[in-house]
């Protein structure tokens, strides 16, 4: 349906009045998807299935900003299965996924767990689209028939103690077949809400080296600030 709306509308458009505010050529986003941070620089991993959402990150500089390597997990490529080797070795690395309100995407964190043989030591932040977040910001819903391979290992992964982080509503909702895709996020919602992830993470991580190194007692307040504030980007952290 979205590439019905291009080809009928935006393409037409664009013909008379050139790119649309905010809209990036293609030639910039095959560009922007051969860059990739290096491997040493890497601080947080981002996978989605969907394409534009990688690319709405790629367009808006976060892959620079927050050291993320972006993966599809549909489209690997030679770089992204390094990524995966050195999240294999790193497990503390953490990993931010990115999905449709659907069953399938209540079941990435399983999937991609078990595809890239990642233990339950790896830190793996489901950041959604949830039934929560449909219902709270009223965004569009469809109902589909419900592939019975994933409701099968939906209810297996639902019976598992801390299986899902869902609630019993958000299952019914699931399990009913209903599904909202993830770009109907605005671009600035979702740049906000992976930025922020990425740096509570940061932060997280930089207290649990500092705690695991120094003795508490022993800790500076502002040597700790400053260990923080070095961990998501800043070189000097006001006292």
């Amino acid at each position: 349906m979205l590439a019905q709306f291009e080809v009928h509308y935006i393409e037409p458009w664009e013909h008379i009045h050139g790119l649309l505010p905010g809209r990036v050529a293609e030639e910039e986003i095959v560009a922007l998807r051969q860059f990739h941070m290096p491997l040493s620089r890497v601080r947080a991993v981002v996978a989605s299935f969907s394409e534009d959402v990688l690319d709405c990150l790629r367009a808006n500089g976060l892959v620079e900003q927050l050291g993320l390597a972006l993966l599809n997990p549909r489209q690997l490529t030679d770089f992204d299965r390094d990524v995966i080797n050195l999240l294999r070795n790193r497990p503390r690395l953490p990993i931010f996924l990115i999905h449709d309100a659907s069953l399938f995407g209540s079941l990435m964190v399983t999937i991609l767990r078990k595809e890239w043989e990642l233990t339950p030591q790896h830190r793996i932040i489901d950041l959604g689209l949830h039934p929560r977040h449909v219902q709270r910001l009223r965004l569009p819903w469809r109902k589909l028939q419900p592939s019975r391979a994933w409701l099968q290992l939906f209810e297996w992964q639902a019976s598992v103690p801390n299986g899902l982080k869902l609630t019993k509503a958000e299952q019914k909702w699931l399990r009913k077949g209903y599904e909202t895709s993830v770009l109907f996020i605005p671009p600035a919602r979702l740049i906000k809400v992976v930025t922020k992830a990425v740096e509570r993470a940061a932060l997280k991580r930089a207290t649990v080296a500092v705690e695991q190194t120094v003795p508490k007692q022993m800790v500076d307040p502002e040597t700790q600030a400053q260990t923080k504030a070095r961990s998501v980007g800043f070189m000097t952290w006001p006292s």
